[in-house]
């Protein structure tokens, strides 16, 4: 059966779960969120609120996989999607820290709920309908269509903030309300509270999983991949702040603005552009996701894993070494290891965690990555100076940067050589 096939048989559940995942994806707020909130807070502030979600998130991670296990994969998306529509409500109608630090509680919430649930809910509904061997293709194909309302979400996010950027909330508003509709008609699943009080489901189950010979090179690369597709963008906006020779972080503190009255036209048009930066990668990255599944038939799964690790870590030893605007351009290119590996690596770990462990089993996943990023931050940041420039400062994080990602590719190459195959 090839693909197109594939996508027509029919799977209950199967369209109501890729509407929720393209419209929970949309993002319409990420191109405007940092602008906006600086029109009202200071710089450290805002910072503090992006402290306020990581920690939100790291706290909640772990517990939702865990409700998500043991109760209702469906109810957990649905109060995903209410919370991340609750989130965008409320940076309509807030303009002071305490009411946007409670929106990016909200929002951690959603992203935990739906971290591990979501493509749990989507191998199970296909295994109920014993389809499970089409996995991977149809998780390419959503990951495909979820990178494209990301691209468009970005774009009219953007062009939105043009007339007012609470729009562009609104609108995320809307379309996470849509998400919460879509969860609704997903078939109910079955509750498991009564099946995962054994020892099978605890700390020591996830640890022993987690290290079994069939997926610990798998389980290594995806918390090693969460720190190589965070550093790039955690980065590029200050580097071309550095192509363009300013003093990093001069264009997100609007230091540019000349005075003259011009700040409202310099935040919409920074908006814009940010919505178009990031509309352009998202959709490169749904290119790369629409064909990693026939690319991981073709060449073996590792083999294309193992090219997403070699392409991010290309960007960040890029950025590290070369400052220059064909390197600024090519931090496009951030997005595309993530679009490459979403469906091979699911494919290749998911079939072989316990159901009763799987959502949980993918939250410490991710949880796990995020402590090592923010462990990698804190050595970063070691690395500079007291008497250091901002371009200095950046220039060493990103040598920094560099020594990290060639050193994660160079330790996963190894594992792999070390034990080809499972």
């Amino acid at each position: 059966m090839n693909t197109a096939e594939t996508w027509r048989a029919k799977v209950p559940g199967a369209g109501a779960y890729a509407a929720y995942v393209v419209l929970f994806n949309t993002y319409l707020w990420m191109p405007v969120f940092f602008l906006w909130y600086l029109r009202w807070l200071s710089l450290s502030q805002v910072l503090l609120l992006e402290a306020v979600y990581y920690v939100a998130v790291v706290v909640l991670e772990v517990p939702a996989g865990v409700l998500s296990d043991r109760l209702s994969r469906r109810g957990t998306l649905v109060a995903a999607a209410a919370c991340q529509t609750a989130s965008a409500v409320l940076v309509c109608a807030s303009s002071t820290f305490v009411g946007f630090a409670v929106a990016q509680v909200l929002f951690a919430a959603a992203i935990a709920l739906n971290s591990g649930s979501d493509t749990s809910l989507h191998y199970e509904l296909l295994q109920k309908a014993g389809r499970e061997a089409e996995y991977e293709q149809r998780e390419a194909r959503i990951a495909a269509w979820m990178f494209r309302a990301s691209a468009l979400g970005a774009a009219v996010g953007g062009a939105l903030s043009l007339v007012s950027p609470v729009l562009t909330w609104a609108a995320t508003a809307l379309t996470s309300t849509g998400a919460l509709l879509a969860a609704t008609r997903i078939p109910g699943d079955q509750t498991l509270s009564a099946r995962t009080s054994g020892p099978s489901t605890g700390v020591g189950a996830i640890i022993a999983i987690s290290w079994a010979p069939a997926l610990r090179w798998y389980w290594l690369l995806a918390v090693g991949m969460v720190v190589l597709n965070h550093l790039p963008y955690e980065f590029y906006a200050a580097y071309i702040d550095l192509v363009q020779g300013r003093e990093p972080g001069a264009s997100s503190a609007g230091a540019d603005i000349d005075g003259s009255g011009s700040s409202v036209v310099w935040w919409r048009n920074a908006a814009l552009l940010a919505g178009l930066h990031m509309a352009a990668g998202s959709w490169l990255a749904s290119l790369l996701a629409s064909r990693s599944a026939r690319w991981s038939e073709r060449w073996g799964n590792r083999a294309v894993l193992l090219s997403g690790v070699v392409l991010q870590t290309g960007v960040i030893v890029g950025m590290a070494t070369v400052v220059h605007p064909v390197m600024a351009g090519l931090t496009l290119l951030r997005g595309l290891p993530r679009g490459l590996q979403q469906a091979p690596l699911q494919a290749a770990t998911v079939p072989l965690v316990p159901r009763e462990i799987r959502a949980t089993w993918l939250s410490v996943q991710s949880l796990v990555g995020r402590l090592a990023f923010a462990a990698v931050l804190v050595g970063l940041s070691a690395l500079i100076p007291g008497n250091a420039t901002a371009a200095q400062s950046l220039e060493l994080t990103l040598d920094g940067a560099g020594v990290i990602a060639a050193g994660v590719l160079a330790f996963l190459l190894v594992l792999h050589v070390r034990r080809p195959a499972e």
